[in-house]
């Protein structure tokens, strides 16, 4: 089993908890990996972004490439219907920057891709 953070740059405006539930009440991506939310304080193991205020742990035995294709597909979706109940029509383009901890652990932050 293998476990990773991901950590959403706060002009996302991606709520954890919201996400780690969206993710884990479907069975698929569950038996994959379950999401929980961490506060900074209680993640102290991961080296995560000051301007973070929560970090989803997921724990499962997915693959790295793998899961991070499944992660990016499904924060599309999320963001998709986060932003129709809002109303909106265009969800923001987001970029997924994987990185290490100082402990060897995966950390991946997403964060708004910069407009030209």
């Amino acid at each position: 089993m293998s476990n990773f953070s991901l950590v959403f740059s706060p002009e996302l405006q991606i709520d954890p908890q919201d996400f780690a539930n969206f993710w884990n009440n479907n069975p698929q991506l569950r038996a994959q990996a379950v999401a929980q939310v961490q506060t900074p304080q209680n993640a102290a193991t991961y080296d995560i972004p000051t301007w973070a205020t929560a970090a989803l742990v997921f724990f499962g035995a997915m693959l790295g490439d793998v899961i991070k294709d499944v992660i990016v597909d499904y924060i599309k979706e999320y963001l998709q219907q986060k932003l129709k109940k809002e109303g909106k029509i265009h969800s923001p383009e987001f970029e997924l920057i994987e990185t290490k901890t100082s402990g060897g652990e995966s950390l991946w932050i997403v964060v708004a891709k910069q407009q030209d």
